[in-house]
């Protein structure tokens, strides 16, 4: 018996050690956004022609940079098994609706902003971001775990050992319920 078989592994360490594609996430943020900032400008328009629509565009600026924030401090580039990435996402995503709120109450009360259009439209596309990047990762998660050998880089023989003995989730039934 190895050593490796024999030490505790956390069920979030379950899966192969991927890096995530931050570029797909990425754009599906944007896409995200973008759809939700047309919905809320154009609803912003016709409430309140010139500095509603222009008050849905700043507050998508701050989703925008939110997402971005959360995209540096992620590091999809850096390899983690699988079952981190969703909670690297989701503390990410956390902290970036902090960014979110730094930037309303930053614009809040500039002259030309209407504030409830600033802040309804920002929170409502950084969640659009966030629905579209959650998406993109379950439809890259479940590719992976359909093909993990097409996505783990530097496969060695080691690696594949390891990946037999990961700790199924599913199948522990030593904890009583």
């Amino acid at each position: 018996m190895t050593e490796s078989s024999t030490q505790y592994r956390s069920p979030v360490d379950a899966g192969p050690v991927v890096a995530i594609p931050g570029g797909r996430l990425a754009l599906s943020a944007l896409g995200g956004i973008l759809l939700v900032t047309v919905v809320a400008a154009f609803i912003a328009w016709s409430v309140r022609q010139g500095p509603g629509a222009l008050s849905a565009v700043v507050g998508a600026g701050g989703a925008v940079l939110a997402h971005g924030v959360a995209a540096l401090i992620e590091q999809p580039w850096k390899p983690r098994p699988l079952g981190r990435w969703a909670f690297a996402i989701m503390h990410v995503s956390l902290a970036s609706i902090l960014v979110v709120l730094a930037w309303i109450g930053l614009l809040y009360s500039a002259p030309q902003i209407d504030s409830a259009s600033l802040a309804l439209s920002a929170s409502g596309a950084w969640f659009g971001g966030l629905l579209a990047k959650v998406a993109a990762f379950g439809s890259f998660a479940k590719a992976v775990e359909s093909n993990p050998t097409r996505f783990v880089r530097n496969a060695t023989p080691h690696g594949a050992a390891e990946e037999e003995t990961r700790h199924d989730v599913s199948a522990d039934d030593s904890r009583s319920q």
